[in-house]
């Protein structure tokens, strides 16, 4: 009897306060959904921190000129361990041996100069081994993660992960992870409302119920099943929309540098690989004016840039032959060292007033390469 009350009595402690984490799972997903990017504000963060306070703190100094909020909810397999600085893994096990998921629900929130601009929410639930899950999570105990948060701007990964199907928001499905499986979703300050909510949607049973969640479908089905159609849609439309003037602007978001240049020289021949129709041409630019960010090349110095085929077909009909000494443009690249510039895809364009205004528009919904003195 005293053996059946040791298994029982843990047994019972552990589903109950499963119950309760998913209870303030629920409740905090909904603070944090309510929060709309780019119209709540300041005071609007505080309130879902003075309602979180016992689970939540500042990283760094809290002011309405930058603010960031971390909110940790975790049941006692993972709580134990850190609270007493256990360095083992018992109690996470022990917990599933019952029938436990051992769980952990981070939420963030981020404020600058008065807006919420960002926020993030997300769910990791421990699963026992799986023969059926992807890559080396089989070979023992991993984390089926979920994760919905925003961006400044998307990479090239995200935009390819079907982000021009929707330019504001994108489902990534990680492939590398040895010991988690994961559904992602990344979207802008820009993203519809709707669109977020519907996307920040999980199936919170996986706290509770009896069959544990194995899979990114198990935690996030919404976006789950957005991320197979946009792979249906991507192998029947396997290229990239052409540059036009919605696909520059983005570009000029999700560049990480934008500016205006000008052509000095031609510094070699035009070099055009038999196989490889995307031939190159080098040109010595100089630096006229900053779009965006760009702090590591100097206004007035030059520097050497290799234009490929591809991304000056914007430039004029002919392409690299085009470019010519003493015009005027504005390049869109990525890298952050000035003997290393590399241009996105469409990355060179007439400097006209026009074309300026798009890549503008584009670079100020980045948000975040303009914020002073931190990571950009």
């Amino acid at each position: 009897m005293s053996l059946l009350l040791l298994i029982l009595l843990p047994a019972c402690a552990i589903h109950v306060q499963e119950r309760i984490l998913r209870h303030r799972a629920e409740s905090l997903l909904d603070d944090i959904r309510s929060l709309e990017l780019r119209k709540a504000n300041f005071a609007d963060a505080q309130n879902v921190f003075q309602r979180w306070k016992r689970w939540a703190k500042y990283d760094g100094e809290c002011t309405e000129a930058h603010c960031a909020i971390r909110i940790s909810l975790q049941d006692f397999p993972f709580d134990l361990p850190e609270k007493y600085a256990w360095r083992m893994s018992w109690p996470r096990h022990a917990s599933m041996v019952i029938g436990g998921h051992p769980a952990q629900v981070i939420a963030e929130v981020f404020v600058d100069n008065g807006i919420v601009w960002g926020k993030e929410y997300d769910i990791a639930v421990l699963s026992p081994t799986y023969s059926g899950a992807p890559g080396l999570a089989s070979i023992g105990d991993y984390t089926v993660i979920g994760t919905a948060e925003s961006r400044s701007r998307f990479s090239e990964w995200e935009w390819n992960a079907g982000g021009y199907f929707h330019p504001n928001y994108s489902i990534v499905v990680p492939s590398v992870c040895e010991v988690c499986v994961t559904t992602m979703v990344k979207f802008t300050p820009y993203a519809d409302s709707k669109d977020m909510n519907r996307l920040m949607q999980f199936d919170f049973s996986c706290l509770t119920r009896w069959k544990t969640c194995r899979m990114p479908v198990d935690i996030m089905p919404v976006a789950w099943n957005e991320h197979l159609a946009d792979k249906a849609r991507m192998a029947a439309t396997p290229t990239l929309p052409e540059c036009g003037g919605d696909r520059i602007e983005l570009i000029g978001r999700d560049s990480e540098n934008a500016a205006i240049v000008d052509v000095m020289s031609i510094v070699a021949n035009r070099t055009r690989p038999a196989s490889d129709h995307d031939g190159y041409q080098d040109f010595d630019l100089r630096l006229a004016m900053r779009i965006k960010r760009a702090e590591f090349w100097d206004v007035g110095t030059d520097s050497n840039v290799r234009f490929y085929e591809s991304q000056a077909r914007l430039v004029g009909s002919s392409g690299l032959d085009s470019i010519r000494a003493g015009i005027r443009l504005i390049a869109l690249f990525r890298n952050g060292q000035v003997d290393g510039v590399t241009l996105e895809e469409c990355g060179a364009l007439p400097f006209t007033p026009e074309n300026l205004a798009i890549v503008t528009r584009g670079a100020q919904q980045d948000h975040a390469a303009f914020l002073p003195d931190r990571e950009k």
